[in-house]
């Protein structure tokens, strides 16, 4: 196979054809982007470890070793390269799990690629690949987040909530059913729920004892540099096999303003050529004034020129009367029909640079990092960062984010979006009090 972005690796043939079972079931979509190759029946620590790192040093892409009970002295191999991460399955041997667990066990793999962090307590800095530092002990689950809590009201936020002081920048845990850890250094500071249903209230349902530490982000960036840059060259060789795909005239990126497709943006432009990138900014109405200000300065600071669209939600929700659900979402709808019409009055074959990451949702963790959809090639070069990694990366080139996240917004979208939660709630009622009652004229059960 040529080119694939990620290798699985385990020890003997049997093993490779019970994975190669699990891909042809739950990545048939991959095509060419994943294989499996083995460690030639290697028993001994030393040989399996030659095995894997041969593989990864002549490698450019992601490998994931995967391993059983009989090489469960895997787990003291700490020093990997840094495009290998470790995922066990736990069983005698890999051939005799079911497709279901080596299939999860796969996604672990790729989720430890975002869901690590340690404190450096001299730094004030937490660094996200290496072993130095007190660890922070996060759950592996493909769905899991990590992000910096950046900015003064963010930081706010969290203290009205938990009624203690806390420093700058927590780094912050998101887990499925709306629980946030907040730390500050290695220590859990608090454990907040934020409830799915926009009506519902932020609890605070765990604290611990802390001092206030405030994390330096700049450093963290430092510290990071060399494991942002091997993401970056990760996400330029998805783009390279992408344009093996098609016949491209164009590279388009949605840009929505957020740090998504912020830095979707400017990998593309790293590595095409900048003439060939038509950014798109649909505007649907109903979009906090704040995402068309932040695209403008962005424009400016790296010299480039984008397309505006509009998309009339306004006038669509007027008509319809009721706020879209997470059951109904027409205004997705709405929204795309208009990035399509703008796309096809540009380009006859593009390829679409979109800013999904695996840990959103299961839909997005399931797709390819190269897909095509609706007669189209998309690409998703951030598919297996954190928010955190993405935070760093614009930081690390002179982008500061969307000032929504410094109030303390998680995502970014339209105020009338259904996948708001009781969080958005509070800050909406807290700083845009006229776009919460705006809500309310329509509201009905999200």
């Amino acid at each position: 196979m040529a080119n694939p972005l990620i290798k699985i690796m385990v020890r003997a043939k049997k093993d490779r054809d019970a994975v190669e079972a699990t891909i042809r079931t739950f990545y048939k979509d991959w095509d060419n982007q994943i294989e499996v190759v083995t460690m030639r029946g290697a028993r001994k620590y030393d040989d399996v470890v030659n095995r894997i790192e041969n593989e990864a040093h002549n490698f450019e892409g992601i490998v994931v070793v995967l391993y059983a009970r009989e090489l469960n002295r895997l787990k003291d191999y700490k020093d990997y390269p840094i495009n290998v991460r470790l995922s066990k399955v736990d069983k005698a041997k890999i051939r005799n799990a079911r497709i279901s667990e080596i299939y999860w066990a796969i996604e672990k793999g790729k989720a430890l690629f975002r869901l690590h962090a340690r404190w450096l307590p001299d730094e004030h800095a937490y660094v996200h690949f290496s072993n130095l530092g007190s660890p922070i002990k996060i759950s592996c689950k493909p769905t899991y987040d990590l992000y910096y809590a950046v900015g003064k009201k963010h930081k706010e936020m969290f203290q009205e909530i938990s009624h203690s002081e806390i420093g700058n920048n927590p780094l912050v845990i998101k887990y499925d059913q709306g629980v946030h850890e907040v730390y500050q250094g290695d220590v859990l500071a608090m454990r907040i729920l934020i409830p799915y249903e926009y009506t519902d209230e932020v609890k605070l349902v765990g604290k611990g004892e802390y001092i206030p530490i405030d994390t330096d982000i700049d450093t963290c960036v430092d510290l990071n540099n060399v494991y942002l840059k091997f993401l970056e060259d990760f996400a330029f060789k998805i783009f390279e096999l992408a344009r093996t795909m098609t016949n491209y005239d164009r590279i388009i990126v949605p840009w929505s303003g957020g740090k998504d497709s912020t830095a979707s943006l400017i990998l593309a432009l790293k590595y095409f050529k900048k003439d060939d990138i038509v950014p798109i900014f649909v505007d649907t109405l109903l979009d906090f004034p704040q995402n068309k200000s932040y695209v403008d300065e962005i424009t400016e600071r790296l010299n480039i020129d984008y397309i505006y669209v509009k998309a009339d939600l306004a006038t669509e929700l007027k008509h319809r009367g009721v706020l879209p659900t997470k059951d109904n979402r027409w205004c997705t709808r709405v929204k795309l029909n208009a990035l399509y019409n703008a796309i096809q009055k540009v380009s006859d074959e593009p390829i679409i640079i979109i800013g999904d990451r695996d840990s959103e949702s299961l839909l997005r963790l399931k797709r390819p990092f190269i897909r095509w959809h609706e007669g189209m090639l998309q690409v998703a070069p951030i598919k297996i960062w954190s928010s955190a990694l993405v935070q760093l990366y614009l930081f690390k080139q002179g982008v500061r984010l969307n000032p929504l996240y410094e109030l303390g917004f998680y995502r970014l979208g339209c105020y009338i979006c259904p996948a708001f939660r009781s969080w958005e709630r509070m800050i909406l009622e807290k700083y845009f009090k006229e776009f919460a009652k705006y809500r309310k004229c329509f509201s009905t059960p999200i």
